[in-house]
């Protein structure tokens, strides 16, 4: 059995993420006004920034994004996006401290 680690998931469906039925079936939109509505004037933090699905249209609305993610392949997504500012994001594990 191959090894499941903290990127894995991310990894192997970076590609296909954005057209996934459980992201397209989403409510992008409220959840980014509710989350710009939270941060005020920023920045954010995301922990699990992915493929930028909120990141980048908070960014676009102005606000200073940063986040993190386990998967580089996720990271190299939200840096192809074609329009500036991008969220800075960085391959960082979030792990559980007791």
């Amino acid at each position: 059995m191959t090894e499941y680690g903290p990127s894995t998931y991310g990894d192997r469906v970076a590609d296909v993420y954005d057209r996934m039925p459980q992201v397209l079936g989403r409510d992008t939109e409220r959840v980014v006004a509710a989350l710009a509505g939270l941060a005020g004037r920023g920045p954010v933090l995301e922990l699990g920034i992915g493929t930028g699905r909120l990141a980048l249209p908070l960014a676009a609305g102005g606000l200073a994004v940063h986040g993190i993610d386990a998967s580089e392949e996720m990271i190299k997504k939200l840096r192809q996006a074609r329009w500036r500012p991008n969220p800075r994001g960085y391959r960082r594990f979030c792990r559980r401290r007791d």
